[in-house]
């Protein structure tokens, strides 16, 4: 933690010197902040880097992120959409709604995100897998109701439900 510390103490000097002018200072700030476990002290550092450089998609993310990892989701997801209007290409800002999404409970809106991360960069692989995973619920309820119009064993639709996620990890549904 010392060399955070000094990360911020440095931080601040230059923030003291050019308050006005240093976007990226009070970024990178926040990014040390929120390693120190300062998590409202880093979201006001995001804040001020904003209000310097409202277009800063850097910290627009970090910002989003830290939201969502202290289960603030709404708040993240919104934040997230408004990065993506305007760099609809950031596969880790749809990667990260995803996870918003899915800790709001909406399967679906995750799967989604999930999918257009993968088109924005094909082998990002936390998003395949998240993905995939993501199927689960899907394919559990898709098998309960063929299991309840026909009858299948519950080894055969565990065997479907396992193919299924390996193809969809794989790339290739």
């Amino acid at each position: 933690k010392g060399f955070l510390e000094e990360a911020a103490a440095a931080y601040r000097a230059a923030i003291a010197i050019e308050p006005s002018g240093l976007a990226e200072a009070h970024n990178n700030l926040g990014n040390v902040l929120k390693e120190l476990g300062r998590a409202e002290e880093a979201l006001a550092c995001y804040q001020q880097a904003l209000a310097l450089k409202p277009d800063f998609a850097e910290t627009v993310f970090n910002a989003a992120q830290l939201l969502r990892e202290r289960g603030r989701l709404a708040e993240a997801a919104e934040a997230f959409r408004n990065l993506l209007a305007v760099r609809p290409d950031m596969a880790d800002a749809h990667y990260e709604l995803g996870n918003a999404l899915k800790g709001m409970g909406d399967a679906a809106g995750a799967l989604a995100s999930y999918t257009r991360a993968l088109e924005a960069n094909p082998d990002y692989a936390e998003a395949r897998w998240a993905a995939a995973m993501s199927q689960v619920p899907m394919i559990a309820e898709d098998d309960a109701a063929a299991a309840r119009s026909r009858s299948a064993s519950p080894s055969r639709r565990r065997c479907s439900m396992v193919l299924t996620l390996v193809v969809f990890a794989r790339g290739r549904s």
